[in-house]
């Protein structure tokens, strides 16, 4: 899966940050991560309210393959977790000696 380079940003938003933002610009998509409000002064001494997160940047057809990367890796996932469960069930079915009764 392609590699995100991440940076810290502070910004002053009104609104929250969105996690995947598509709309700010027309060529690049914003990756925003660890999302967290707090405050800061200025150097007049005045209270700032800011957003403080880790960014990535992508073009719109990087973001299309980086999306249909980790759905797949999502998929592969998923996969890998639902046999082990069912490894899992095997095991509880030889040790409940190959059967669960109810009542």
């Amino acid at each position: 899966m392609r590699n995100v380079n991440w940076r810290s940003v502070e910004g002053t938003q009104t609104k929250k940050p969105m996690a995947v933002d598509m709309e700010s610009s027309p060529t690049t998509v914003y990756l925003r991560r660890n999302i967290s409000a707090g405050t800061r002064t200025d150097d007049e001494g005045n209270s700032i309210d800011i957003w403080t997160y880790d960014e990535a940047t992508m073009t719109y057809e990087e973001f299309q393959r980086y999306s249909a990367e980790a759905i797949f890796q999502i998929q592969e996932d998923n996969l890998s977790m639902m046999a082990a469960q069912a490894e899992i069930y095997e095991a509880i079915q030889e040790i409940a000696g190959g059967g669960v009764t109810n009542g």
